[in-house]
């Protein structure tokens, strides 16, 4: 069964809001006061990074624990993220704008991943151990 156009698309756009997270973050930490402490930024971001550049992947190659995982993570983001960035955290204002999007992309790529098509081919990729 070939890989339906709907876990294309939902991938796509996780790389996506990937990439403005990654501009976003960099201005974040750019912009951060001094006190703040940038390596723990950088690293904390990269891991964050490299952990839904896999997750990605694994969607990608029809891994159906990740799709699971995804829709654990992605639900949570959505439930956290719904009164905005911390009110508490010192935000350039291009990431307040970008968390929405990660919203409305998060949410987009749950539908993506989970239309029936989707969960057809998910299905049909039982053959990893």
């Amino acid at each position: 069964m070939d890989r339906p156009s709907s876990v294309k698309i939902g991938v796509a756009l996780m790389l996506a809001s990937m990439a403005l997270g990654l501009v976003s973050v960099s201005l974040n930490i750019a912009s951060a006061p001094e006190h703040y402490s940038r390596p723990v930024m950088i690293v904390g971001s990269g891991v964050l990074l490299s952990i839904s550049g896999a997750l990605a992947y694994l969607l990608y190659v029809g891994k159906n624990w990740a799709r699971i995982v995804f829709a654990i993570f992605g639900v949570y983001a959505i439930v956290t993220g719904v009164n905005g960035p911390n009110p508490l955290g010192v935000h350039h204002p291009f990431v307040v704008t970008t968390h929405w999007f990660g919203m409305a992309a998060t949410v987009a790529v749950l539908v993506a991943l989970f239309v029936p098509a989707s969960s057809r081919w998910y299905k049909s990729q039982k053959t990893d151990a």
